[in-house]
């Protein structure tokens, strides 16, 4: 055999007839990264036709609760029917995926679920699982693409779309409501101080920023609107001067209702340590609303134009003077009625916390303790440098987290204990059985605490019985800095004792 080598500018080809090779597993998955997986024809159900414009956005690594994760950093626009992915310009995701295709006025679709390029399953098809949004498992098709030959199928998409009417509570219709809808964690709309918040129009936006934005229309002079149908189950909130409304919206749904409710008002105090907390930032959050608010010098607060239902108020650290990164700590919940103005203090004296104990060997060696139950802030890579945990631990050093911090108690002889002035937020309560400093058996419950008028109530919060496992152990009162209660892993707390508080506390300026 002859081999034969030519020169083409300053690239030499070795070319060696009569020989080839079957395509490796490998040079197909690198060979896809430049070549399409998908070529599709997306057609209007009813017609046949190709549709004129639509877009396409992947998801992968489905979750149960969440369903699959759209990735809108790769929204892509087509024409004429043609849908080629990944789309020349954009590398396609090396791992099972699935297309949502979107058009205005039609219901989207999904596609198959194209699976790895795999060079031996290559243009099979059958069915697969995968965990939705609903929480339970849907069928879909999958394909096996290859590089060299992507899959082939056709989408038929169908025109829809849900007729709405908002009304005021006694179902009189109302004109010119502001009515927002999207998927959540995506196109989750929301209220800001009593209005459907809705980012202006004038600013120029990117794909990524136009998908991920939410529906918006108003309702006309009988009330009507009309939303796009959806395939999984949708928020829709409504704003008028005579209130809010909020539901959540199956797909399917033939039609809806929006019923305002009138808004509340919360007039509140913060007090730590019998000190007003003056100068400090409060962030509200409830289902779908948010506001902000500063306290005065004596730590008085106002929210305004508040939605009925359960609430929480946060203490808002933002280090180094931003808003991007926030620590919510203290926090606390409560419950506000439309029309009406809620009172409530953050702090205060708060309330005795009573329970008992089972299950131990000898009552006078067991002991109590309860601390903030915390939702950790994630760990991140920027070390000593991240914000986001350098504020929770400010917080932790900061005389307002003395007036969250608890002695332990014993228990009497039947087991039970008592644990006065807590205050509201969430917590942890921990028994812990020890002979000298061996752990004999443990166990741990949980309850929350919401806001009271003036901070304080005589009424014990009963929390009922903890029971005490030899094989319980709660490793974080054993690894806890000094005077710090919250719940934290050995790997973490190694890690955050290189961390560094950041930004100013206006809580530590008379330490």
């Amino acid at each position: 055999m002859r081999e034969v080598t030519c020169v083409l500018g300053l690239v030499s080809v070795l070319i060696t007839p009569g020989v080839t090779q079957e395509p490796t597993a490998e040079s197909q998955a690198k060979r896809a990264q430049d070549s399409p997986l998908v070529l599709a024809e997306v057609i209007d159900d009813a017609t046949g036709e190709p549709l004129a414009g639509f877009t396409a956005v992947p998801g992968v690594n489905p979750l149960l609760g969440i369903g699959w994760q759209w990735q809108p950093h790769q929204v892509s626009h087509f024409k004429e029917g043609d849908l080629r992915w990944p789309p020349e310009g954009l590398r396609g995701y090396r791992k099972e995926q699935v297309l949502r295709v979107e058009a205005p006025g039609y219901v989207p679709v999904l596609s198959p679920v194209v699976m790895p390029v795999d060079a031996d399953a290559a243009n099979k098809s059958e069915k697969v699982t995968r965990p939705t949004a609903g929480g339970g498992e849907v069928e879909f098709d999958a394909v096996w693409p290859r590089a060299d030959r992507p899959t082939r199928f056709t989408l038929r998409m169908r025109r829809g779309s849900v007729p709405g009417r908002v009304v005021d509570h006694e179902g009189t219709p109302i004109a010119g409501a502001v009515v927002a809808a999207g998927m959540p964690q995506y196109r989750q709309p929301y209220f800001y101080q009593g209005e459907v918040w809705r980012r202006a129009e004038s600013r120029p936006t990117s794909p990524r920023d136009r998908w991920q934005r939410a529906f918006y229309t108003e309702s006309d002079s009988e009330g009507r609107f009309e939303l796009p149908q959806e395939i999984v189950r949708t928020r829709v909130i409504a704003s008028h001067p005579k209130g809010i409304a909020r539901i959540r919206l199956e797909p399917g749904a033939e039609r809806v209702e929006l019923r305002l409710e009138p808004l509340g008002r919360i007039e509140g105090r913060c007090v730590w340590n019998g000190e007003p907390g003056a100068k400090q930032k409060l962030y509200l959050f409830a289902s779908a609303h948010q506001d902000r608010t500063t306290t005065d010098s004596e730590g008085r607060f106002v929210f305004e134009n508040v939605p009925p239902g359960e609430a929480g108020i946060g203490r808002n650290s933002s280090p180094n003077g931003t808003d991007r990164y926030v620590c919510m700590d203290p926090s606390a919940r409560l419950l506000v009625k439309g029309g009406e103005t809620t009172s409530c203090v953050l702090g205060g004296e708060g309330r005795p916390v009573v329970g008992r104990v089972t299950g131990y060997s000898d009552w006078r060696n067991v002991r109590v303790s309860v601390h903030l139950r915390r939702s950790w802030p994630s760990m991140s890579l920027r070390g000593s440098d991240d914000p986001t945990v350098g504020a929770f631990w400010g917080f932790v050093h900061s005389k307002i987290y003395r007036h969250y911090d608890t002695e332990e108690v014993s228990v009497s002889e039947e087991g039970v204990f008592r644990v006065d002035h807590v205050p509201a937020e969430n917590w942890a309560v921990v028994a812990t059985e020890r002979k000298g400093d061996e752990i004999l058996r443990q166990g741990e419950s949980t309850f929350q605490i919401a806001m009271m008028p003036g901070g304080s109530s005589q009424v014990p919060k009963e929390i009922g019985a903890i029971e005490l496992r030899a094989d319980e152990r709660i490793t974080y009162p054993e690894i806890k800095p000094r005077g710090t209660r919250f719940e934290i892993s050995p790997q973490e707390f190694e890690l955050l004792k290189s961390f560094r508080p950041i930004g100013e506390d206006p809580g530590d300026k008379d330490k």
